[in-house]
């Protein structure tokens, strides 16, 4: 919800551009990650030999600090980039010269920022790690207006009284899980 309160507080950035929100996925993230601590595995039965056993030198969905250790990772990635980390909330990040607001969440990267700072900071994120700009919400006309991001409809509301852009996350009410576990979802009609 801060992204929220970002766009609506301060509709423009500091150099007069409009903000939008950029929606990040970051693939396979926690493999990005380097293990740092010894974690030896099973070998699979095609490479398995007899009294050998496989060291992790970055990090496997499953083990048990698969989710710090990519927490370090994406953190050293964003502070040698110039931003700087929140104190209360580790995974909220400013970078006051582009004028960019993100918070973590796993592996997707909401950002706050205007144009520039949406290509920029993908720019930063891609020399490091295979991502999906999953999309761009705004006022502009080739902006889209509403996208179910983190199992949340994220809607492009327009202006308020005062003039300012606001933003609305609400709860999808479509959510489903199959029966395989995969959630699936439908937009909802208006």
């Amino acid at each position: 919800k801060r992204g929220c309160s970002s766009v609506a507080s301060r509709p423009k950035s500091r150099k007069g551009k409009r903000r939008k929100i950029g929606l990040v996925d970051i693939r396979r993230a926690h493999l990005k990650a380097k293990a740092r601590r010894l974690i030896f595995i099973k070998l699979p039965e095609e490479d398995a030999e007899p009294g050998k056993v496989g060291m992790l030198n970055f990090s496997l969905y499953g083990t048990r600090d698969a989710a710090s250790n990519w927490e370090a990772e994406y953190t050293d990635c964003l502070v040698s980039a110039g931003f700087k980390q929140g104190v209360s909330n580790p995974c909220y990040f400013v970078h006051e010269e582009f004028d960019v607001e993100l918070e973590v969440h796993g592996d997707d990267f909401p950002i706050i920022p205007n144009e520039d700072g949406i290509e920029w900071t993908v720019g930063v994120l891609r020399a490091r790690y295979e991502l999906k700009l999953q999309t761009i919400i705004g006022p502009d006309v080739y902006d889209v207006k509403e996208e179910i991001f983190l199992n949340r409809v994220v809607r492009w509301v327009g202006k308020d009284e005062n003039g300012l852009f606001r933003i609305k996350f609400e709860e999808h009410q479509d959510m489903e899980r199959s029966s395989s576990g995969h959630w699936s979802c439908s937009m909802r009609s208006q």
